[in-house]
């Protein structure tokens, strides 16, 4: 059995080796080509509105579109007929990749909130952990995950209609999505012990875009803190001519958010400090590295600490610093 899911993802997707979407597209087409049986292709597509967003020609806008829509369509149209397509119901170009589906013959399983789709999210709460609420065929559930970005509440969903199409209990799905850790840079947290108590660090250090960062910071208004809830910002790259106006206009999630205190580090998140009100500044430095002592200063016990960035803008750096201010375990003698 051959599983394509085509999503849309938070992330501007590149593998870690840079390749675009279309490359990935590509890559996975030749795979599912070479007739390997029992495997599951993912092709998790661009955000296609923020990447568009940072193109000012409508020409190459327009190109885009369409490169977007050939890398999706590819992967449908390389399916066997015994394979199953897994698709987001609240996909821009939804109903042309049912149509490519059903054409070549694959049995099509949806997800997302759209009312029509075969698992539909229905909730998505974050407490310590995230609780999500759904409807499979009919049939409501609940259950936790350790992922707590939004985007998790629709990607179990489409986890869950992979493993189905593998023939594996679901159950077993359930079990194995609610001990599926965050990963390292992508919303990992951790409880800092340091002299004066204790604090919650949350990494997000991998990557940033716009949406990803709004996604973040809903995340981070929605988690428990008895201290306040702190963010520490490193410039998102590669956003193009209108940068500086992107990063200013995190302000707004922020906002919504309720976040405390931001701290910005880099030119272009100079913007964004500039863009908000004197009570939320909590430091600004021209690079990572100048930040860290600001930051760590102003760490206090019960305070929630999400940093997030480009991995090129040194976000890591600051989780490296944050978890350095818990003292080495003591060797027992």
């Amino acid at each position: 059995m051959i599983v394509v899911i085509v999503s849309s993802s938070t992330e501007i997707p590149q593998s870690r080796s840079g390749a675009s979407t279309p490359k990935i597209a590509r890559v996975a087409k030749s795979f599912i080509s070479s007739g390997t049986r029992a495997e599951c292709v993912y092709s998790g597509s661009s955000n296609w509105a923020q990447q568009l967003s940072v193109i000012e020609s409508a020409t190459r806008r327009a190109v885009a579109l369409q490169r977007f829509e050939k890398a999706k369509r590819e992967l449908i149209e390389a399916l066997p007929a015994d394979g199953v397509a897994v698709l987001n119901a609240d996909d821009h170009w939804f109903s042309t990749l049912k149509d490519d589906a059903e054409r070549a013959g694959a049995r099509v399983r949806t997800f997302g909130a759209a009312e029509s789709a075969d698992a539909r999210l229905l909730g998505f709460e974050v407490g310590r952990h995230a609780t999500v609420r759904a409807r499979l065929d009919g049939l409501d559930l609940s259950f936790p995950l350790r992922q707590t970005g939004s985007h998790w509440g629709v990607m179990s969903l489409a986890m869950l209609l992979m493993l189905e199409a593998l023939d594996v209990p679901l159950d077993d799905g359930l079990t194995a999505l609610a001990a599926f850790e965050p990963l390292e840079g992508r919303g990992a947290s951790r409880t800092v012990r340091f002299e004066r108590g204790e604090f919650t660090l949350v990494d997000e250090s991998y990557n940033a875009n716009p949406i990803s960062v709004a996604s973040a910071l809903k995340t981070l208004g929605a988690t428990p803190a008895k201290g306040r809830r702190i963010v520490a910002l490193t410039d998102m790259l590669e956003m193009g001519a209108e940068a500086r106006n992107l990063h200013a206009r995190l302000a707004e999630p922020i906002e919504a958010a309720g976040v405390d205190l931001v701290f910005c580090a880099g030119p272009l998140m100079k913007s964004l400090f500039d863009a908000l009100p004197p009570t939320r500044r909590g430091g600004y430095a021209d690079d990572a590295a100048g930040l860290v002592a600001r930051l760590v200063r102003a760490i206090e016990p019960g305070d929630v600490v999400m940093v997030k960035g480009s991995r090129d803008s040194h976000a890591k750096a600051l989780v490296e610093a944050l978890g350095a201010l818990e003292p080495p375990a003591r060797e027992a003698r």
